[in-house]
């Protein structure tokens, strides 16, 4: 823990914004618990997100990358290659912006990328081959482990988001555990997009208030 040089209060060490006060903590200066000042990640949040949560969200804009349906339909055209290729756009994003013990496994990203290329030229055998044939069951045991490794980096990404941006389950920004289990790549874009939209709009009525 360390204190904010603002309001005197605990925040976590990779803090960048204060939940307390929401001001910015000065990206150059962290501490430790001795209180000595190190180096910082780089600053994330510039603008308030909302009028209850004063924690400030502009960069995760960096993460917004397609529409959900765009990602959806390329995934499906490609028997989830294009969905590999979005996994490890999102994890460069993602590697530098947390500390490097944290970072997601580049040889993880790279197994997910293999598996999607395997599970394709595994589904045009299937259709070639008799049924019952080896293929078949190698085909399903490879698409159950692509589809567990995706499902796994939806949860590491998911959480690496929430300690980066300090997001907590009262706030509007947190990835719900459930959908990131049911959808996992998808909803992580989803809910990408749907925080940038909200932020947006929040944007667009600040610069257009309305007249009481």
């Amino acid at each position: 823990m360390k204190t904010c040089p603002f309001c005197a209060e605990d925040i976590k060490d990779a803090a960048i914004v204060c939940k307390h006060c929401g001001r910015d903590v000065p990206p150059s200066v962290s501490g430790d618990e001795s209180g000595e000042v190190k180096q910082n990640p780089q600053l994330l949040f510039s603008t308030p997100m909302n009028g209850d949560n004063t924690k400030e969200i502009q960069a995760i804009q960096q993460f917004k990358d397609q529409s959900t349906a765009k990602l959806v339909g390329l995934g499906i055209i490609t028997y989830g290659v294009y969905l590999a290729y979005y996994i490890k756009r999102q994890t460069a994003r993602i590697n530098k912006i947390i500390g490097e013990e944290e970072r997601i496994s580049e040889g993880f990203v790279d197994s997910i990328m293999a598996l999607s290329y395997i599970s394709l030229i595994l589904f045009f055998a299937y259709l070639i081959v008799d049924e019952g044939h080896p293929v078949e069951i190698v085909s399903d045991i490879t698409d159950r482990v692509w589809a567990l490794m995706l499902l796994i980096w939806g949860f590491k990404a998911r959480n690496r988001i929430h300690s980066a941006y300090e997001i907590t389950t009262e706030d509007t920004e947190w990835f719900h555990g459930f959908w990131t289990f049911i959808f996992s790549p998808v909803y992580f874009n989803y809910k990408i997009n749907c925080i940038c939209g909200d932020r947006k709009e929040q944007e667009w009525d600040a610069a257009h208030p309305r007249e009481p």
